[in-house]
Protein backbone atom coordinates (compact mmCIF):
# COMPACT_ATOMS: atom_id res chain seq x y z
CA UNK A 1 0.00 0.00 0.00
CA UNK A 2 1.27 3.39 -0.74
CA UNK A 3 0.65 6.82 1.59
CA UNK A 4 0.89 10.02 0.81
CA UNK A 5 3.54 12.16 2.71
CA UNK A 6 2.41 13.68 5.92
CA UNK A 7 3.32 17.15 4.96
CA UNK A 8 1.76 19.51 2.49
CA UNK A 9 2.93 18.89 -0.61
CA UNK A 10 3.23 21.00 -4.04
CA UNK A 11 2.04 18.28 -7.02
CA UNK A 12 1.35 14.84 -6.87
CA UNK A 13 0.83 12.49 -9.79
CA UNK A 14 -1.17 9.11 -9.68
CA UNK A 15 -0.87 6.26 -11.41
CA UNK A 16 -2.65 2.74 -11.58
CA UNK A 17 -2.15 2.97 -8.20
CA UNK A 18 -4.40 3.14 -4.85
CA UNK A 19 -2.81 5.56 -2.27
CA UNK A 20 -3.77 5.95 0.98
CA UNK A 21 -4.03 9.03 3.05
CA UNK A 22 -1.81 8.76 6.00
CA UNK A 23 -3.78 12.23 7.41
CA UNK A 24 -4.38 15.70 7.24
CA UNK A 25 -2.74 17.02 4.45
CA UNK A 26 -2.91 19.44 1.64
CA UNK A 27 -2.35 18.74 -1.73
CA UNK A 28 -1.48 22.25 -4.40
CA UNK A 29 -2.11 20.40 -7.68
CA UNK A 30 -3.34 16.61 -7.78
CA UNK A 31 -3.05 14.51 -10.93
CA UNK A 32 -4.88 11.02 -10.95
CA UNK A 33 -3.27 9.68 -14.38
CA UNK A 34 -5.13 6.02 -13.49
CA UNK A 35 -4.93 5.81 -9.96
CA UNK A 36 -6.56 6.72 -7.25
CA UNK A 37 -6.60 7.98 -3.32
CA UNK A 38 -8.27 6.17 -0.39
CA UNK A 39 -9.19 8.53 2.62
CA UNK A 40 -9.37 6.94 6.30
CA UNK A 41 -11.59 7.97 8.97
CA UNK A 42 -11.65 11.61 10.46
CA UNK A 43 -8.71 12.60 7.93
CA UNK A 44 -9.46 15.22 5.16
CA UNK A 45 -7.89 15.65 1.77
CA UNK A 46 -7.80 19.37 0.76
CA UNK A 47 -7.30 20.34 -2.50
CA UNK A 48 -5.64 23.61 -2.74
CA UNK A 49 -4.65 24.16 -6.52
CA UNK A 50 -6.99 21.66 -8.01
CA UNK A 51 -7.62 18.04 -9.66
CA UNK A 52 -6.72 16.63 -12.38
CA UNK A 53 -8.13 13.39 -14.36
CA UNK A 54 -6.68 11.69 -17.13
CA UNK A 55 -9.06 8.69 -17.69
CA UNK A 56 -12.71 9.58 -16.66
CA UNK A 57 -13.49 5.93 -18.33
CA UNK A 58 -12.19 4.49 -15.46
CA UNK A 59 -14.14 1.66 -13.98
CA UNK A 60 -13.82 3.12 -10.71
CA UNK A 61 -15.73 6.44 -11.54
CA UNK A 62 -19.00 3.56 -11.43
CA UNK A 63 -21.71 3.19 -9.29
CA UNK A 64 -20.79 6.16 -7.09
CA UNK A 65 -17.71 5.17 -5.87
CA UNK A 66 -15.04 7.74 -7.20
CA UNK A 67 -11.42 8.29 -7.73
CA UNK A 68 -11.11 10.06 -4.38
CA UNK A 69 -12.90 7.92 -1.95
CA UNK A 70 -12.77 6.29 1.70
CA UNK A 71 -13.91 7.43 5.19
CA UNK A 72 -12.88 10.63 5.40
CA UNK A 73 -13.68 14.30 3.99
CA UNK A 74 -11.96 16.29 1.20
CA UNK A 75 -12.18 20.19 1.19
CA UNK A 76 -11.75 22.21 -1.56
CA UNK A 77 -10.30 25.65 -1.35
CA UNK A 78 -11.48 28.97 -3.24
CA UNK A 79 -9.72 29.20 -6.59
CA UNK A 80 -9.05 24.90 -7.20
CA UNK A 81 -10.33 24.20 -10.55
CA UNK A 82 -10.36 21.32 -11.66
CA UNK A 83 -9.32 19.11 -15.28
CA UNK A 84 -10.64 15.68 -17.04
CA UNK A 85 -9.76 13.93 -20.13
CA UNK A 86 -11.00 10.39 -21.31
CA UNK A 87 -8.18 7.73 -21.94
CA UNK A 88 -10.77 5.33 -23.85
CA UNK A 89 -14.64 5.27 -24.80
CA UNK A 90 -17.08 5.52 -22.16
CA UNK A 91 -18.97 2.21 -23.22
CA UNK A 92 -18.87 -0.83 -25.78
CA UNK A 93 -19.50 1.29 -29.00
CA UNK A 94 -19.87 -2.06 -31.09
CA UNK A 95 -23.09 -3.01 -28.18
CA UNK A 96 -24.57 0.09 -28.71
CA UNK A 97 -23.10 1.63 -25.79
CA UNK A 98 -23.62 5.12 -26.25
CA UNK A 99 -25.11 8.36 -24.75
CA UNK A 100 -25.46 10.15 -21.31
CA UNK A 101 -23.75 8.95 -18.09
CA UNK A 102 -22.94 10.14 -14.91
CA UNK A 103 -19.45 9.56 -13.38
CA UNK A 104 -18.15 9.87 -9.94
CA UNK A 105 -15.07 11.78 -9.15
CA UNK A 106 -15.26 12.26 -5.04
CA UNK A 107 -17.09 10.23 -3.26
CA UNK A 108 -16.59 9.91 0.58
CA UNK A 109 -18.33 9.24 3.33
CA UNK A 110 -16.74 12.12 5.91
CA UNK A 111 -18.18 14.84 3.03
CA UNK A 112 -17.05 17.46 1.02
CA UNK A 113 -16.97 21.47 1.54
CA UNK A 114 -16.41 23.86 -0.96
CA UNK A 115 -16.82 23.94 -4.63
CA UNK A 116 -13.96 23.85 -8.09
CA UNK A 117 -14.39 27.42 -8.98
CA UNK A 118 -13.26 26.76 -12.52
CA UNK A 119 -14.31 23.51 -14.14
CA UNK A 120 -15.09 22.24 -17.51
CA UNK A 121 -17.76 23.96 -19.54
CA UNK A 122 -20.69 22.24 -21.34
CA UNK A 123 -19.40 20.42 -24.30
CA UNK A 124 -15.54 20.42 -23.45
CA UNK A 125 -14.33 17.11 -25.87
CA UNK A 126 -12.32 14.67 -23.63
CA UNK A 127 -11.20 12.49 -26.78
CA UNK A 128 -13.00 9.36 -27.62
CA UNK A 129 -15.72 10.92 -28.76
CA UNK A 130 -16.88 12.17 -25.27
CA UNK A 131 -17.94 15.68 -24.27
CA UNK A 132 -19.15 17.18 -20.97
CA UNK A 133 -22.86 17.80 -21.11
CA UNK A 134 -26.09 19.46 -19.21
CA UNK A 135 -28.18 17.15 -19.97
CA UNK A 136 -29.95 14.80 -17.54
CA UNK A 137 -29.56 13.89 -14.80
CA UNK A 138 -27.80 16.70 -13.49
CA UNK A 139 -28.21 19.73 -15.95
CA UNK A 140 -24.83 21.05 -15.57
CA UNK A 141 -21.37 19.28 -16.21
CA UNK A 142 -20.51 19.34 -12.87
CA UNK A 143 -22.44 18.86 -9.86
CA UNK A 144 -22.03 18.34 -5.78
CA UNK A 145 -23.73 16.30 -3.30
CA UNK A 146 -23.01 16.43 0.64
CA UNK A 147 -20.09 13.35 0.02
CA UNK A 148 -19.48 13.22 -3.70
CA UNK A 149 -18.46 15.54 -6.73
CA UNK A 150 -20.47 14.08 -9.99
CA UNK A 151 -19.19 14.95 -14.17
CA UNK A 152 -22.02 14.60 -16.50
CA UNK A 153 -20.38 13.31 -20.11
CA UNK A 154 -21.87 12.39 -22.97
CA UNK A 155 -20.47 9.16 -25.12
CA UNK A 156 -21.03 10.14 -29.16
CA UNK A 157 -21.83 7.56 -31.62
CA UNK A 158 -20.26 6.31 -34.47
CA UNK A 159 -20.69 8.61 -36.80
CA UNK A 160 -21.63 11.65 -34.96
CA UNK A 161 -18.27 13.41 -35.51
CA UNK A 162 -19.20 16.93 -34.07
CA UNK A 163 -20.98 15.10 -30.95
CA UNK A 164 -24.67 16.91 -31.73
CA UNK A 165 -26.36 13.80 -31.02
CA UNK A 166 -27.00 13.63 -34.92
CA UNK A 167 -25.32 11.27 -37.58
CA UNK A 168 -26.10 13.12 -40.83
CA UNK A 169 -24.70 14.85 -43.52
CA UNK A 170 -22.16 16.91 -42.15
CA UNK A 171 -20.18 14.51 -40.24
CA UNK A 172 -19.53 12.58 -43.73
CA UNK A 173 -18.56 16.15 -45.07
CA UNK A 174 -16.35 16.42 -42.30
CA UNK A 175 -15.02 12.84 -43.19
CA UNK A 176 -14.13 14.04 -46.39
CA UNK A 177 -12.75 17.71 -45.71
CA UNK A 178 -10.18 16.12 -43.40
CA UNK A 179 -9.04 14.10 -46.19
CA UNK A 180 -7.56 10.87 -44.16
CA UNK A 181 -9.75 7.98 -45.51
CA UNK A 182 -7.39 5.17 -46.94
CA UNK A 183 -4.43 7.12 -46.09
CA UNK A 184 -3.28 4.39 -43.48
CA UNK A 185 -2.02 5.30 -40.01
CA UNK A 186 -1.90 8.96 -39.21
CA UNK A 187 -2.15 10.81 -35.80
CA UNK A 188 -4.48 13.47 -37.66
CA UNK A 189 -6.71 10.12 -37.56
CA UNK A 190 -8.98 11.30 -34.39
CA UNK A 191 -13.04 11.32 -33.59
CA UNK A 192 -14.06 14.34 -35.43
CA UNK A 193 -12.36 13.30 -38.51
CA UNK A 194 -13.79 10.02 -38.73
CA UNK A 195 -11.34 7.39 -36.79
CA UNK A 196 -14.66 6.12 -34.60
CA UNK A 197 -12.56 2.55 -33.18
CA UNK A 198 -9.62 4.67 -32.36
CA UNK A 199 -6.38 2.97 -34.16
CA UNK A 200 -5.30 6.07 -35.63
CA UNK A 201 -6.69 5.79 -39.16
CA UNK A 202 -9.91 6.10 -41.03
CA UNK A 203 -10.70 3.54 -43.01
CA UNK A 204 -13.81 1.16 -44.06
CA UNK A 205 -14.09 0.16 -40.75
CA UNK A 206 -15.13 3.07 -39.38
CA UNK A 207 -17.47 3.56 -41.79
CA UNK A 208 -18.76 0.59 -41.20
CA UNK A 209 -19.37 1.42 -37.25
CA UNK A 210 -21.17 4.47 -38.66
CA UNK A 211 -23.52 2.72 -40.51
CA UNK A 212 -24.26 -0.30 -38.02
CA UNK A 213 -25.66 2.08 -35.46
CA UNK A 214 -28.79 2.88 -37.90
CA UNK A 215 -29.16 6.46 -37.17
CA UNK A 216 -27.71 8.01 -40.60
CA UNK A 217 -30.36 10.82 -41.24
CA UNK A 218 -32.88 9.64 -38.35
CA UNK A 219 -32.28 13.14 -36.27
CA UNK A 220 -31.56 13.67 -32.26
CA UNK A 221 -30.60 9.82 -31.14
CA UNK A 222 -30.71 8.91 -27.92
CA UNK A 223 -29.15 6.19 -25.31
CA UNK A 224 -27.81 5.64 -22.06
CA UNK A 225 -24.68 3.78 -21.41
CA UNK A 226 -25.13 0.12 -20.21
CA UNK A 227 -28.51 -0.26 -21.17
CA UNK A 228 -29.89 -1.03 -25.04
CA UNK A 229 -29.48 1.72 -27.49
CA UNK A 230 -32.42 2.98 -28.90
CA UNK A 231 -31.83 2.07 -32.40
CA UNK A 232 -31.12 -1.52 -33.22
CA UNK A 233 -27.49 -2.17 -35.32
CA UNK A 234 -29.52 -4.19 -37.56
CA UNK A 235 -31.63 -1.31 -39.07
CA UNK A 236 -27.93 -0.50 -40.72
CA UNK A 237 -27.29 -4.01 -42.48
CA UNK A 238 -28.98 -3.37 -45.54
CA UNK A 239 -26.60 -0.48 -45.94
CA UNK A 240 -23.45 -2.52 -45.15
CA UNK A 241 -23.86 -5.44 -47.46
CA UNK A 242 -24.33 -2.21 -50.13
CA UNK A 243 -21.02 -0.98 -48.82
CA UNK A 244 -19.65 -4.48 -49.44
CA UNK A 245 -21.44 -4.81 -52.89
CA UNK A 246 -19.56 -1.73 -53.78
CA UNK A 247 -15.98 -2.76 -52.69
CA UNK A 248 -16.62 -5.41 -55.18
CA UNK A 249 -17.23 -3.95 -58.50
CA UNK A 250 -20.94 -4.95 -57.96
CA UNK A 251 -23.83 -2.19 -58.85
CA UNK A 252 -25.25 -0.51 -55.85
CA UNK A 253 -28.94 -0.09 -55.93
CA UNK A 254 -29.06 3.72 -55.37
CA UNK A 255 -30.26 5.35 -52.04
CA UNK A 256 -28.84 8.17 -50.02
CA UNK A 257 -27.02 5.65 -47.33
CA UNK A 258 -25.63 4.17 -50.44
CA UNK A 259 -24.54 7.40 -52.44
CA UNK A 260 -22.28 8.52 -49.49
CA UNK A 261 -20.54 5.25 -49.13
CA UNK A 262 -20.19 5.31 -53.22
CA UNK A 263 -18.45 8.77 -53.15
CA UNK A 264 -16.70 8.47 -49.72
CA UNK A 265 -15.22 5.40 -51.70
CA UNK A 266 -14.09 7.41 -54.32
CA UNK A 267 -12.81 10.01 -52.67
CA UNK A 268 -15.18 12.67 -54.12
CA UNK A 269 -16.52 15.68 -52.11
CA UNK A 270 -19.70 15.78 -53.65
CA UNK A 271 -21.60 14.25 -50.69
CA UNK A 272 -22.19 17.37 -49.03
CA UNK A 273 -25.44 18.14 -51.34
CA UNK A 274 -26.93 14.95 -50.30
CA UNK A 275 -29.35 15.94 -47.29
CA UNK A 276 -28.36 13.98 -44.31
CA UNK A 277 -31.29 14.76 -42.17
Amino acid sequence: MNYFPNDAITAAVIGNDTVTLPGEIEVYRLSLEGGRVSINVDQTLTLVGGLRVTDVSQAGMVGGEGLITGQGSVALSPGSGLSIQTADFLGDLDSGEWGDCTRTLIGVAGGITGTFDNVPVAGRYLGYGVLTTVEEPNDQPVSYTVDAVLVDLFQAAPGDTDGNRKVEGADILNILQAGLFGDGVTPEAVWGNGDFNADHKVSGEDILMLLQTGLFGDGTYEGVLCEAPVKSASVGMGWISQFEAVRHGKPPRHSRPQRAVDELMAGSSGWWLVDGG
